[in-house]
């Protein structure tokens, strides 16, 4: 991508045909899930969990899943549909699988979404530790429902915990996701007024407690999680720290200092938001026509998706949305999100 001497977009294809326009809107999605362990040479690494899985069918076979949010539901319930055989173990920090829908969203009081808004709008600069602590504060008080975001009840049961989601689900009671669900836009307003330090320490330390409760998944496949983990062809293990090739095999190592050897792992720690690897924006970046952001995606505005340059200098015609936009947005990949953002802006 560069710039014509009048400041119209030209896109060069690897064919060498180039496209003229005068506005350019990258929307150029998610790459694979990192490789956090440095496992991409080694055979039965799977980066993509939702691949065709290759490999045999048959007793003994172990296979290690790395997470256990909703990607990590996603191929457990299809690998075993074309796996009978295989055991699977999920690896994370927390061991704990997502919460689970309603059947159908329950009504709900606005006192804790007010009283959050207010408590973001009030601050200037938000603090993660602050936030956290705040909003599992104002839940409890004005719902009576605690949520603790951080990775704290890494002892927990993963199958009394999904039996217990999915009663409540079935119960049509109010949940915590159905509180989380009502302060999307808070969580969005409460990430732009955070430095990016504190962004860090927030995906470091809340995030995976965050998505927990707030990506739930369908009770649908809840029931077919909690059915294999009964069986006892799924299970969870938590406080994740390492994964090693090992002789052909991998060797998941634990908090606790337990470890545990897998024939295949299956990568299904999300997608991942990091665009220096594109060779798209390596050329942009080497230009100076964008600049990567610490948190993923590259620089552009919150208010108005304008990318921004080395400078900081907005684009007058260059805007993102999507995943590119991962780091100024705490949400880069709902759908219902990215609409409106484009509505907004004109993008439609």
């Amino acid at each position: 991508m560069r710039f014509s001497p009048d400041r119209d977009v030209l896109l060069t294809t690897d064919l060498n045909i180039t496209h003229i326009s005068s506005v350019l809107i990258l929307c150029t999605g998610h790459n694979a899930p990192d490789d956090h362990y440095g496992l991409a040479a080694i055979p039965n690494y799977i980066r993509d969990p939702y691949a065709q899985f290759a490999f045999a069918d048959r007793d003994g076979v172990e296979v290690g899943i790395l997470g256990s949010g909703l990607s990590a539901v996603d191929t457990a319930a299809a690998l075993a549909k074309t796996h009978q055989s295989v055991r699977m173990t999920c690896f994370s920090r927390s061991g704990l699988f997502p919460t689970v829908q309603p059947v159908t969203l329950p009504a709900t009081a606005d006192d804790f979404r007010d009283a959050l808004h207010r408590y973001v709008a009030s601050r200037e600069r938000i603090e993660a530790d602050a936030f956290a602590a705040r909003l599992s504060g104002l839940l409890l008080e004005t719902t009576g429902i605690r949520c603790d975001l951080s990775c704290r009840n890494v002892g927990g049961d993963a199958l009394a915990d999904l039996e217990h989601n999915i009663g409540r689900a079935e119960s049509g009671e109010p949940s915590v996701y159905s509180y989380l669900v009502s302060v999307i836009d808070v969580m969005c307003d409460a990430w732009s007024r955070m430095r990016d330090v504190e962004k860090m320490r927030f995906m470091d330390v809340y995030n995976s407690g965050w998505l927990r409760n707030r990506s739930a998944m369908p009770l649908e496949n809840a029931i077919r999680i909690r059915d294999l983990m009964r069986s006892g062809r799924l299970s969870a293990r938590a406080r994740l720290r390492n994964v090693t090739g090992i002789g052909g095999r991998f060797r998941a190592i634990l908090g606790d200092g337990d470890r545990h050897d897998v024939d295949y792992v299956i990568d299904a720690t999300g997608s991942s938001y990091r665009l220096d690897s594109s060779p798209l924006y390596q050329d942009m970046q080497r230009q100076g026509l964008i600049a990567f952001d610490a948190l993923g995606g590259i620089r552009c505005g919150y208010d108005d998706s304008r990318v921004h340059d080395r400078h900081g200098t907005a684009h007058p015609n260059v805007y993102a949305v999507g995943g590119p936009t991962k780091g100024t947005h705490f949400y880069a990949a709902a759908v219902d999100i990215n609409l409106r953002r484009a509505q907004e802006h004109h993008y439609l």
